[in-house]
């Protein structure tokens, strides 16, 4: 890559090593949406400043922070989306452990739900 062209993204390791922190700080800083970040292929790439910019621009947003509030409340409606799966899928596992339990007790019963 020339000097002249703009880079519009930097890699985790680089932007770790230009703020003096590590490689696990920023991935957990890009996961809590405190460094905006894409995902392409394999990579996490962050985005300059400025390039982020003329992104919200060209959606229609002014305000980086507008767009962090959206994604960490989508984030938290994710999170309790799977909360709640993973309770309903608890709750079927007790269901069959308790049938399978009662089924050893009394074998001649059959139950049917």
């Amino acid at each position: 890559m020339s000097n002249d062209t703009e880079r519009l993204t930097r890699s985790v390791s680089e932007v770790a090593r230009a703020l003096g922190i590590s490689e696990s700080t920023v991935r957990r800083e890009i996961r809590a949406g405190r460094i905006p970040a894409i995902r392409v292929g394999g990579r996490v790439l962050i985005l300059e400043q400025g390039f982020l910019s003329r992104i919200l621009a060209a959606l229609g947003e002014t305000d980086p922070d507008d767009v962090r509030d959206r994604h960490e409340d989508q984030v938290a409606a994710d999170r309790a989306e799977r909360d709640a799966e993973r309770a309903r899928d608890e709750a079927i596992r007790l269901r069959h452990a308790d049938a399978v339990e009662r089924q050893k007790s009394d074998p001649t019963a059959v139950r049917f739900a």
